[in-house]
C-alpha cells in the first residue's frame, strides 16, 4: 500500500509545483500597460523604411501615461503628421507630430471599434463604438461642443467594422455593421439610409478616395464590390486556393491608392492581385507560402506603388518592383497581431505599425 501511495503523492506534488510556475510565470508578465494586447502591441514608428522600429505612446497631460498596447485602428487624418487611433479599451487618440505625443479626444463607458475623419479637416470626426451591446456612431466637430451620439444600431452584439467620409463631400458619410449592413447619410450623420446588405459577416470597407461609387466589403471567405456607391453589390471571383480544413480565408485587403481597379487579397499564405476589378487576378510569388500563416495586413506606398509591404507572423515584407522580390525585417520583439500599416504620405521612409 506504501509503494502505491508513493507514485500518488509525487504526482500530485509535480502538478502542485507546475501549477506554482505557472502561476509564477503569469505573474511575472508586463502588466503596466492597460490594454488586454501582448507586450509588443501599441504604435511603432520606422524612419528607415521597416529597418528598425521606435514604439511611440506618451500621452500629453499625463504623467508617464501612455496609450494601450492594444491598438485596433490607425488612420491618418486631414494634415501634415497627425494620426488617429483606436483602442477598444481606452477610446481614440490623435498626433499632430507622428506619434512623439498623443491626445486622448474620446473616451468614456463605450468600447471604440472604428474612427474616420473628415479628410480635409481634423477637427470633424466620427467614432464607431459600442454601448449597451449596440453599435453606436458619435460625431464631433467645431459645430458641437462635445460628442454626440448621431447613430444607434437596433441589433445587439454587432459592432462597426468601417467607417468612411467623402474627401470630395464630407457630407456623405459611410458605415458598415459585421453583420454586413451598410449605412450612408448625405448631411453628416444626421440623417441615415440604408444601402445595402452584402450576405456575409463582414469585416472591413475600403472606398476609392478618387472616386468613391467604387467600394469593396471584405467577409472572412470573400469580397465584394460595388460601382454605385454601396446601393448594389456583386461577389468578386477570387484566385484563393483554400485550406482543406478552414475553406477559403481573407485575411487582408486593400487597394492601390492611385488606382482602385488594383485590388491586393492576401489570405493563407498567399497574395493574389487583380488589375480589372477581379475580372482577372495574379498570383504574387510571396515568401511565406505555408497555409498556415495569414497574410495579415498589405500596403501600398502612394508616390510609388511598387512598393508593395506586407506582414506574416512577425516579419515585415517589403517589395520594391511589385512582388517580383522581397527583403525581410522582424518586427519589434512581442509583434504578433498587425492591425495596420500605413505609410506616410510626406516622406516614403517613415512606416507606421499598429499592433496588439
Amino acid at each position: 500500500m506504501k509503494f502505491l501511495l508513493i507514485p500518488i503523492v509525487l504526482g500530485f506534488l509535480l502538478l502542485l509545483f507546475a501549477a506554482i510556475g505557472l502561476s509564477g510565470g503569469l505573474g511575472g508578465l508586463n502588466t503596466s500597460s492597460p490594454g488586454r494586447g501582448g507586450s509588443g502591441g501599441g504604435i511603432w514608428v520606422s524612419e528607415d523604411d521597416g529597418r528598425t522600429f521606435e514604439l511611440r505612446g506618451a500621452i500629453e497631460g499625463g504623467d508617464n501615461a501612455t496609450m494601450s498596447r492594444e491598438i485596433t485602428g490607425l488612420i491618418p487624418g486631414s494634415e501634415n503628421e497627425s494620426l488617429f487611433a483606436v483602442s477598444p479599451r481606452q477610446g481614440v487618440f490623435r498626433t499632430n507630430n507622428r506619434g512623439e505625443s498623443w491626445q486622448h479626444i474620446f473616451a468614456g463607458d463605450v468600447e471604440a471599434t472604428v474612427v474616420a475623419v473628415n479628410p480635409n479637416d481634423d477637427s470633424e470626426v466620427y467614432v464607431g463604438a459600442i454601448l449597451n451591446r449596440k453599435a453606436r456612431i458619435y460625431k464631433k466637430s467645431n459645430s458641437l461642443e462635445d460628442w454626440t451620439e448621431i447613430y444607434v444600431d437596433a441589433v445587439n452584439r454587432t459592432e462597426f467594422v468601417g467607417l468612411h467620409v467623402d474627401r470630395n463631400n464630407p457630407d456623405i458619410v459611410l458605415g458598415l455593421l459585421s453583420n454586413g449592413t451598410l449605412i450612408k447619410s448625405f448631411n453628416g450623420g444626421r440623417d441615415w439610409v440604408l444601402a445595402s446588405r452584402v450576405p456575409a459577416s463582414a469585416t472591413g470597407l475600403y472606398v476609392d478616395v478618387r472616386n468613391p461609387d467604387n467600394i469593396y466589403v471584405s467577409s472572412l471567405e470573400s469580397v465584394f464590390k460595388s460601382t454605385n456607391g454601396g446601393f448594389d453589390f456583386e461577389q468578386m471571383n477570387l484566385n484563393i486556393r483554400g485550406n482543406a480544413f478552414v475553406g477559403t480565408q481573407v485575411s487582408s485587403l486593400t487597394t492601390n491608392p492611385n488606382n482602385s481597379a488594383e485590388v491586393y487579397v492576401g489570405s493563407l499564405g498567399e497574395m493574389s492581385r487583380t488589375s480589372n476589378r477581379g475580372e482577372t487576378w495574379e498570383s504574387i510569388n510571396i515568401l511565406t507560402p505555408s497555409a498556415n500563416v495569414p497574410v495579415q495586413k498589405i500596403a501600398l506606398n502612394s508616390q510609388n506603388t511598387n512598393r508593395i509591404y506586407y506582414v506574416a507572423g512577425s516579419v515585415l515584407y517589403t517589395s520594391q518592383n511589385r512582388g517580383e522580390s522581397w527583403k525581410t525585417r522582424e518586427l519589434p520583439p512581442g509583434v504578433s497581431t498587425v492591425s495596420q500599416i500605413l505609410v506616410d504620405a510626406q516622406n516614403n521612409d517613415i512606416l507606421y505599425i499598429a499592433a496588439q
